[in-house]
């Protein structure tokens, strides 16, 4: 798949972090991904928060996570956000352009050590910025050879 100027321009806005990510993950092994983790989450809570304020949302259903982190994906990867509301869950299904995915190849990155410590902490902290109680499943991954990407945010009342 060929990517357009605009989603360059996303991808090298991940390719920091990234790199930045991996660099530490190479010289301190997981002590670094462990301050990632905790990092990006923070950084998501951000962003999950200015989501929330820019956006007028108000309660803390579904409904105002899935605004919260369509919005996130809207801003990430340049393409509205496609989750859905499914009762308590929210669910982000994902099969085409990813920045995080492309990045991880352009500076081979260990895709599974990102995802799990960068991308999805920060994925996870925009739902908790809005229900600090929401939990993150991802039962589809791409770094683990799926399809696509499936995370199901469960969002309890």
């Amino acid at each position: 798949m060929e990517i357009t100027k605009e989603q360059m321009n996303l991808v090298q806005a991940q390719m920091q972090g990234i790199g930045l990510v991996t660099a530490y993950y190479n010289r301190f092994g997981d002590d670094a991904l462990q301050v990632s983790k905790s990092y990006f989450s923070q950084a998501g809570k951000m962003l999950g928060q200015n989501h929330e304020s820019s956006l007028n949302i108000v309660g803390s259903d579904a409904n105002a996570v899935a605004a919260a982190i369509n919005a996130f994906i809207t801003q990430a990867a340049g393409t509205p956000g496609a989750c859905k509301v499914e009762g308590d869950k929210v669910v982000c299904d994902n099969e085409g352009f990813c920045p995080v995915m492309e990045a991880v190849k352009m500076v081979n990155a260990p895709w599974d050590k990102i995802d799990l410590n960068y991308a999805w902490p920060m994925f996870e902290g925009v739902a908790t910025a809005i229900n600090p109680n929401a939990k993150m499943e991802v039962p589809e991954s791409r770094h683990r050879g799926d399809k696509r990407c499936c995370h199901v945010f469960i969002v309890p009342k």
